[in-house]
């Protein structure tokens, strides 16, 4: 694992450093300590922030945070954001569980802000059968399009 580690690096050192940052992240998660002090640890998936700075998605929670599996489930969600285009209104709130994705439309509420927390139920999902701990990765979307990194937020499943 060593060797492959040391070719990462390398290999890094060609790239730019946040594709290095990302391929460190594919190691194992011991490994990122010792391999990664120049990453910020936050990994960017999908559009950048269309000139005025990136979205940026921080403090996201679910609640509940444990839930019963295999019923439908609906979800509170709180969240931090930086928008600096100020376009969050009819966006998109974006996430995955289990594979499949979601989204909720941004209300107009957004409309200017360009940083903030901010709340909203999602609809009812219908959860796995999986008992365990479940990861949820969310991402937010602005109307233009660009979207946020992406956080993950862990919920207990129970009988």
């Amino acid at each position: 694992m060593v060797s492959f580690a040391s070719r990462c690096i390398t290999a890094a050192r060609r790239i730019r450093i946040k594709q290095a940052c990302a391929a460190i992240l594919l190691l194992p998660a011991a490994l990122w300590p010792i391999l990664s002090p120049g990453c910020s640890g936050k990994v960017e998936i999908g559009g950048g922030g269309g000139g005025g700075g990136e979205l940026n998605l921080s403090s996201v929670s679910f609640t509940p945070s444990s839930v019963v599996a295999g019923g439908n489930q609906s979800f509170s969600v709180s969240f931090s954001f930086a928008a600096p285009g100020g376009n969050l209104d009819g966006g998109r709130f974006n996430f995955l569980y289990e594979g499949t994705p979601y989204a909720t439309v941004l209300p107009d509420t957004l409309s200017g802000q360009t940083a903030g927390s901010f709340s909203l139920i999602l609809p009812s999902i219908p959860l796995s059968a999986r008992i365990g701990t479940v990861f949820i990765a969310a991402w937010i979307q602005d109307r233009a399009g660009n979207t946020s990194n992406r956080v993950t937020v862990a919920v207990m499943q129970r009988l």
